[in-house]
């Protein structure tokens, strides 16, 4: 095939063999088995350009075929991507730029003209070393909106990252002609006109990412760092990379965090608080710090409870065993309460927190101090819909389920897409409906998510079972 590219070290065999059976699914407009092909060829190789630019022109193919209206397009994309934006976020907040590659491909795969997605790719290439790739994604952001100055800009730093004076200077200068005296762009131009009158032979030694690269130890381990499964042997490596890295720059904050990552995932755990207690001293100010590592001691409670229950189904008479477990799972609910109280303390204003805080003292049946978080963070948009819900159910474990109707139908009136929340706060209300004997509006209730995902828990039985009552209720009604 003429697209067809030579196995190398970086571009193992079974990643070209992929690729060009992705070209063979593509010329016969089987675009879903060429996609699924690509990203498969992209697993093995992350830094498989030619593969990852085919990828792309796929999807923008399937997608300009496709029948249906535009909005409908980007509004069902819009809603099947909401799950992957999160795991993105959450692996970027633990400098988990591999794992955030990939949920933004899920993404791409469903809109592959996301220019926010495509913008956030290009982010965690750069971090990744992986500067040929964030110019491939940035390429294609700019071509869906080349008049956006936050494209031109990252266009700039992309291109001078990656050597290509040339197209660096242009995207500032698109950006100074809409903002003559822009002073990020005038530095950006000047230190590129500065850059350009180093010998052209040192920019080819950048035209690749490789090449970039100090040395192929380095290679070795950047591609250890996208791998999707990676062994013992790659995280040890991967620990003692960011060791060094830390010990050369103890000043860089973004080394410790994924130092810390890399232990959290090898359940280091004690290594990773250590690391982000380091982190919190280097930059006190920083908020994020004490909640990653409030998230990594709770994985180190959960690591300790998933032992403990293991040994105590393998010994289920062994009653020291069964304590052991509620004993950890004591310790875990302490913990959580008494870092998340600590933290509102210095931070008041923080709805989010508030709103994590009242959780966990729901779940260990503290309703009323629950209730009084959940007030205060139901002000917080992002957290509106959530706290309403849990206000709900805190009235409704307290018995007071005409203020519990009324926290779930505030919720719902917040909601407008029957995603999994919805779907909750819907079955709460149809539970407490079921409580206070009003089964007919229940049986509405359960029956908006029947008609969406009969899966749902167990609402295929409720609806069934409540079929049955409301009919015998209208029965006994009909004979009176």
């Amino acid at each position: 095939m003429a697209d067809a590219v030579q196995p190398t070290e970086a571009v193992p065999k079974r990643a070209v063999d992929l690729y060009e059976r992705g070209l063979g699914a593509a010329e016969k407009r089987n675009y879903d088995y060429a996609i699924t092909l690509f990203l498969e060829a992209l697993n093995l190789a992350p830094t498989f350009v030619v593969a990852r630019t085919k990828l792309r022109e796929i999807e923008m193919e399937k997608w300009r075929r496709a029948t249906s209206p535009m909005f409908l397009r980007k509004l069902r994309a819009g809603l099947l991507t909401i799950p992957a934006w999160l795991v993105s976020f959450w692996n970027e907040s633990f400098s988990r730029e591999g794992a955030a590659l990939r949920a933004y491909e899920s993404i791409l795969r469903r809109d592959p003209t996301n220019g926010s997605a495509l913008k956030q790719h290009a982010k965690a290439a750069l971090k990744l070393d992986m500067p040929e790739v964030a110019v491939n994604s940035m390429e294609y952001a700019y071509r869906a909106n080349p008049n956006s100055e936050s494209n031109q800009r990252l266009m700039g730093e992309i291109y001078r990252d990656n050597g290509n004076i040339e197209e660096a200077r242009a995207a500032w200068q698109k950006v100074l002609a809409k903002r003559p005296t822009d002073k990020e762009a005038l530095k950006a131009l000047h230190d590129l006109a500065a850059l350009a009158t180093i010998s052209r032979g040192h920019w080819e030694d950048t035209s690749t990412y490789r090449s970039s690269m100090k040395d192929e130890e380095e290679a070795r381990l950047t591609e250890k760092r996208v791998r999707v499964e990676k062994t013992e042997e790659d995280r040890n490596a991967l620990i003692e990379d960011y060791k060094r890295r830390v010990a050369e720059n103890p000043e860089n904050v973004d080394f410790v965090k994924r130092l810390a990552n890399e232990y959290l995932e090898a359940h280091h755990y004690d290594e990773a608080v250590a690391a982000f207690e380091e982190a919190i001293r280097l930059n006190p100010g920083d908020a994020d710090l004490p909640d990653l590592r409030y998230r990594v001691m709770v994985k180190k409670y959960e690591h300790r409870v998933e032992e403990a229950q293991k040994a105590a189904a393998e010994r289920p008479d062994d009653a020291a065993l069964t304590a052991a477990v509620k004993t950890i799972e004591r310790e875990k609910t302490r913990f959580m309460l008494e870092d998340l109280a600590a933290r509102i303390r210095k931070y008041p204003s923080n709805m989010p927190l508030r709103f994590e805080y009242g959780h966990a003292l729901m779940e260990d049946d503290q309703i009323d101090q629950a209730i009084k978080q959940f007030q205060q963070s139901k002000n917080n948009a992002q957290r509106q819909s959530m706290s309403l819900n849990y206000l709900g159910e805190c009235f409704r474990r307290k018995g007071m389920l005409d203020l519990a109707v009324s926290q779930f139908e505030t919720a719902l009136s917040t909601m407008h897409t029957m995603d999994s929340l919805k779907k909750e706060v819907i079955y709460s209300l149809a539970r407490t409906y079921e409580d206070m004997g009003r089964h007919a509006a229940a049986l509405e209730q359960f029956k908006i998510i029947y008609t969406d995902d009969i899966g749902f828990r167990d609402v295929a039985q409720r609806v069934e079972r409540l079929y049955k009552a409301t009919k015998k209720d209208g029965s006994s009604a009909g004979s009176a």
